[in-house]
């Protein structure tokens, strides 16, 4: 059975809420503790493939999920939220690795072929439940 948005949403939460210090939330929380990490929908949502020629997939479709990862930190002190970030967001870092490694984790029930970490975009300030944050957004390509 092919996976749907909401169980990528919530699969790729459930492995950032796995890093230790993070909260992940698959949609986007009215508050937060920081430092934390929340799955939207990219544009365009899901492309649908059709790769019947390849033999990729018996059955020749799946789904491209476009997902974009919101990273906040406290941002009491600018240049310490800005260092936090950009080693939490380095090709190294604990959140790129475990995006990456989601498809080798059950935690999509094997649901998925493919995730990769397109690009970090957004870089700056944000606003939560009336708390200014320090964030990023990642964008995030789930082949399902």
């Amino acid at each position: 059975m092919a996976a749907g948005l909401v169980q990528v949403r919530r699969a790729v939460a459930e492995r950032l809420d796995n890093i230790p210090g993070y909260q992940g939330y698959a949609f986007t929380p009215d508050s937060v503790s920081a430092p934390a990490l929340w799955v939207n929908a990219d544009r365009p949502v899901i492309n649908y493939v059709n790769n019947n020629r390849s033999g990729y997939d018996p059955t020749g479709f799946y789904s491209e999920f476009r997902l974009l990862v919101t990273l906040v930190v406290n941002r009491q002190d600018i240049e310490t939220a800005q260092e936090e970030i950009d080693d939490h967001i380095g090709p190294n870092g604990p959140i790129v690795a475990a995006l990456q490694d989601v498809t080798i984790d059950d935690t999509l029930g094997h649901l998925t072929r493919n995730v990769t970490v397109n690009s970090a975009m957004r870089y700056g300030a944000y606003k939560i439940g009336g708390t200014d944050y320090f964030g990023v957004q990642l964008s995030v390509c789930v082949l399902a």
